[in-house]
């Protein structure tokens, strides 16, 4: 069993570890990009031994990897494609989450349901599909399909909508916490040996130094500037690949189809399990799924023309999701039901003849003679086979021998061990002040949660509440700015907790101040 190492995620920290790199020997590999490609990159650069750093220029995870419908999942509707080798590996991946990472990722009843006259797809097409996805699953499928009578269905939801309604087919999937496996797998790294600094970015790159590159760096938050060497370059930029690609090459042609996705965080109870709906607009399948309390409805799929910042749906991306809500819950939604909103952008790899919808979620990986690598699409699900495939693809040009799978069946850091709710509440010293604390631990940080829960007992003020109405607390907050690389009030509120979508906006900007005055967090 591995041992969890409490590291220091401080400015000065960082800054102590760029500067050791400047005249020491050539990295194996350097990483500029921190989201989940960047991040499972470093975690199987780390289990090769190799000496590795990513830099991230803002926070880790922040834009796609912390932008998604929180699922971990086959791709149902690639089954369409004929995308059948990653709906396959998506599924044996998923289950290997499942398992690895039982804190983050759990599995989750879904149900597709059949109307009368529907757009799209038949129900006996839906049933088919529905089984070619448990058959791709073989051995390790999370669950077995099966049908919903409508009197079941009213059953387990009373305000499901009836007219039509002729039938549901019943299915597995997992729910993650997208952006906090982007966070564990970079403890991971670390815990490996690895080095992440956030708050960084690459600003150039000199390739006449033979075998070795010179990559300048810079730290936004201190303004110190660094060189280091590397051996290798990979760039896991996400949607800002070609912008990237054009610093090398001008005359890069986009290989990227940038695809806006939007969800809508409702304040409202979950429906009973997770639902996979048929869009009455467009017959695109969208999800409504139990999420904190909530209720989460998404996604939207629209080509862009880059990677935008605009991070909060509009007026026309709301209405189509409340248009497809009410299609199977008919009564009043009310707009201001709309908690809160988060829109990212996919960077799908560009398919002549081919929409964002029916763009394949494939990775690619190109090396170029300057050992400069570019990392572009993928399937959040897939993104330990992704880092796998890129490492692989460096080791060809550090000339080093590579041995698959090293990653397969290693447990992420909050999940060591399992651990029981007794075992929390008794680390909390039996002073809990915050319904539901030790439970909420659990549930977001596995085995770690013992650490957190120690944390707690420095001083009584720890155990206050952020919010009256949730379960975070000062502690955990200043836990995280310690030792999870939360800076900004946005980092704890959106990223390592989801507290900041699970309130309105006026509560969000209090949160913000006291994360500021009570916690130490700065802008």
């Amino acid at each position: 069993m591995m041992e969890t190492v409490m590291i220091s995620c401080h400015v000065d920290h960082d800054l102590e570890c760029l500067d050791r790199m400047v005249d020491a020997e050539p990295l194996d590999l350097l990483i500029v990009g921190g989201g989940i490609n960047g991040a499972s990159l470093a975690r199987e650069a780390a289990l090769r031994n190799w000496r590795v750093l990513l830099v991230e220029k803002g926070d880790f995870g922040a834009q796609t990897s912390s932008m998604t419908t929180k699922l971990a999942h086959g791709g149902l509707r690639y089954l369409e494609n004929m995308d059948f080798g990653l709906v396959h590996e998506s599924l044996l991946e998923r289950a290997r989450l499942v398992e690895s990472a039982p804190h983050l990722v759990k599995p989750l009843q879904f149900l597709l349901p059949v109307f009368r006259g529907q757009a799209g797809r038949p129900g006996w097409q839906l049933r088919i599909g529905i089984q070619m996805y448990h058959w791709l699953a073989g051995s390790k499928d999370i669950g077995n399909p099966d049908q919903w009578s409508p009197e079941r269905i009213a059953g387990q939801m009373p305000e499901f909508r009836q007219d039509g309604l002729r039938a549901g087919i019943g299915y597995f999937e997992a729910q993650m916490d997208d952006s906090r496996l982007v966070l564990e797998s970079l403890l991971d790294a670390v815990q490996l040996g690895a080095v992440a600094v956030r708050d960084c970015m690459a600003t150039g790159i000199d390739a006449s130094g033979g075998d070795t590159r010179t990559v300048s760096l810079k730290h936004a938050r201190s303004g110190h500037a660094f060189q280091v060497r590397a051996r290798c370059v990979v760039y896991t930029a996400g949607p800002w690949t070609d912008e990237v690609w054009r610093h090398f090459d001008p005359a890069h042609e986009s290989v990227l189809v940038p695809s806006r996705g939007v969800h809508l965080v409702l304040n409202r109870p979950g429906p009973a399990c997770g639902l996979a709906v048929i869009h009455p607009h467009d017959a695109r399948l969208f999800f409504i799924l139990p999420w904190h309390g909530k209720t989460l409805v998404g996604t939207t799929e629209t080509a862009v023309a880059g990677p935008e910042t605009a991070f909060e749906a509009n007026e026309e991306e709301i209405d189509y999701l409340v248009e497809g809500y009410r299609y199977v819950f008919p009564g009043a939604l009310d707009r201001g039901d709309v908690l809160s909103s988060f829109a990212g952008i996919r960077p799908l790899v560009r398919q002549p003849g081919r929409s964002a919808g029916e763009t394949s979620r494939k990775d690619m990986i190109h090396m170029d003679p300057e050992r400069v690598c570019f990392v572009a699409g993928g399937k959040y699900t897939t993104f330990r086979r992704v880092g796998e495939r890129v490492a692989e693809a460096v080791a060809g040009v550090l000339g080093r021998k590579f041995q698959t799978g090293l990653s397969v069946g290693r447990r992420f850091p909050g999940a060591e061990r399992a651990i029981t709710l007794e075992e929390v509440q008794a680390a909390l010293d039996e002073r809990q002040a915050v319904p539901e604390l030790a439970s909420n631990l659990l549930a977001r940080y596995g085995t770690r949660a013992l650490e957190v829960a120690r944390f707690h007992g420095q001083q009584p003020s720890m155990l206050e509440p952020l919010h009256p109405d949730h379960p975070e607390t000062i502690g955990e907050a200043v836990f995280s700015r310690s030792y999870e690389w939360s800076r900004t009030p946005e980092d704890f509120l959106f990223r390592r907790t989801r507290l900041g979508l699970l309130v309105d906006r006026s509560a969000r900007e209090e949160l913000k101040q006291k994360l500021i005055d009570r916690c130490g967090y700065t802008d």
